[in-house]
């Protein structure tokens, strides 16, 4: 705690805040108040939301884009943008189409977002350069995709209050306890719970148990971990499981997009491994 308390107070921690910044096009003039006032709030990052912009990825989307980003920069802010003017993401503003009205596109899906989508991403990308078709990889893609498990635990059930998805007493009672909620990604592409664990080991030690579980031979795969801001935590999940599928695996860390971290809090953390089932 001690530790913990000095980074503070010496400035050291990372962000917890993450608020969204949305773009309309037509306050340029109050970008670096508005900048100001979000980093004077104690936020060191935000997110550009442009899906209103009027103008998204044409000349001034990016002149605001350009002042957004030299502000931030002189705040040391982190900047996060959302990638597309509408979910789904991957159309590209609907150019592709425009440029290209002869091609075909083609989508997956991969029933999970953020670390299990990379995952699956990586794997199509692996089949690419296999020489795999288009149609082979669809193919592939049919059940392929419900063989990537993911498993998570969120550090705190404040967040879930904020979201609805337990009531004040419960997260007020499990935060006092240090009660982690365990949720996994379902076969239908919710996220779902399957029990709950008392402190960060114990959450870990369950997320790792479920890999040894459900695993298709996971040592022989990458893993990924997904956080939230959870260094510490993040190098404690390693340890485990090293300690129970040996010394040489290929994991990699990535950390979750704003929209998922801001579900579930600083300190979140889950496992996407290649699974026998979801």
């Amino acid at each position: 705690m001690d530790k913990k308390l000095r980074e503070y107070f010496d400035g050291k921690v990372g962000n917890h805040l993450l608020p969204f910044y949305w773009q309309h096009g037509d306050h340029y003039e109050k970008i670096p108040e508005q900048i100001e006032r979000i980093a004077a709030s104690g936020c060191k990052a935000f997110c550009v939301e442009s899906r209103p912009h009027r103008d998204f990825c044409g000349e001034t989307w990016w002149r605001d884009m350009d002042l957004i980003l030299s502000e931030a920069k002189k705040r040391g802010m982190k900047v996060w943008i959302l990638d597309d003017n509408h979910f789904p993401t991957g159309n590209a503003n609907g150019l592709l189409k425009k440029k290209y009205p002869e091609r075909t596109v083609y989508q997956i899906d991969t029933k999970g977002i953020t670390t299990i989508s990379l995952a699956i991403c990586k794997k199509v990308g692996e089949l690419y350069k296999e020489g795999k078709s288009v149609e082979e990889i669809l193919k592939w893609a049919e059940t392929g995709v419900d063989h990537f498990a993911m498993y998570f635990f969120a550090d705190d059930l404040k967040f879930f209050k904020h979201s609805g998805r337990v009531s004040g007493l419960t997260a007020t009672m499990g935060s006092i306890l240090g009660i982690r909620p365990l949720i996994y990604m379902s076969a239908e592409g919710k996220m779902d719970s399957y029990g709950t664990a008392r402190g960060r080991r114990r959450a870990i030690e369950a997320v790792v148990g479920k890999v040894l579980e459900l695993g298709d031979k996971p040592a022989e795969h990458t893993i990924f971990i997904g956080h939230s801001d959870g260094d510490d935590l993040v190098q404690e999940t390693i340890a485990c499981l090293k300690e129970k599928l040996g010394e040489n695996l290929d994991i990699q860390v990535v950390l979750v997009n704003p929209t998922a971290g801001s579900h579930c809090g600083p300190n979140g953390l889950g496992v996407c491994f290649s699974a026998i089932h979801r």
